[in-house]
């Protein structure tokens, strides 16, 4: 992803959408780099609306998680990977952009159950880490248990009505 090539990508769009993985590498910053590389292209093409996919437990949502995943998942195992969220949250919240970070936990391709759970503060206990948490700046946040399509709906639904269509 060169940012000649992700300038060329945002040009005329109305907004975007950032959903970065590193595969299988633990130790990637794909995440933060190429958020900041969006960015740059957006501020530079005057594309105002962002919405960016990071992780539950980044942030203040840190203290919704149980010991388990503080100090096993992403205290050890996938320490980097959540580090790299850490960088790219920043990017998103310092950019001046209209932005919004939506925080799935775990992901699942698993049958929708169409139970859902918004406006959960930070430190809530007993949380199922089957979720999806949309921050938008100044607003509370909310959790959802996910679906990977779930996510998609969401942004969809987000966009067209921010559009009014």
């Amino acid at each position: 992803m060169e940012p000649a090539s992700v300038n060329e990508a945002v040009k005329k769009q109305h907004s975007v959408v950032i959903a970065l993985g590193a595969g299988a590498s633990r130790k990637s910053l794909v995440r933060s780099q190429r958020t900041m590389h969006v960015i740059k292209a957006m501020q530079g093409q005057g594309v105002s609306r962002l919405i960016c996919q990071t992780t539950l437990g980044t942030g203040a949502s840190w203290a919704n998680l149980n010991f388990f995943w503080k100090r096993i998942m992403f205290g050890l195992l996938l320490r980097p990977v959540f580090l790299d969220h850490e960088l790219q949250e920043p990017w998103v919240r310092e950019s001046g952009l209209n932005w919004t970070i939506v925080r799935p936990s775990a992901l699942t391709d698993d049958r929708a159950d169409g139970t859902y759970k918004v406006d959960i503060p930070p430190g809530e206990r007993g949380l199922r880490l089957k979720m999806l948490e949309p921050m938008a700046r100044g607003s509370p946040p909310g959790v959802w248990r996910s679906r990977h399509s779930h996510i998609a709906r969401w942004v969809l639904a987000t966009h067209v009505q921010e559009l009014g269509a």
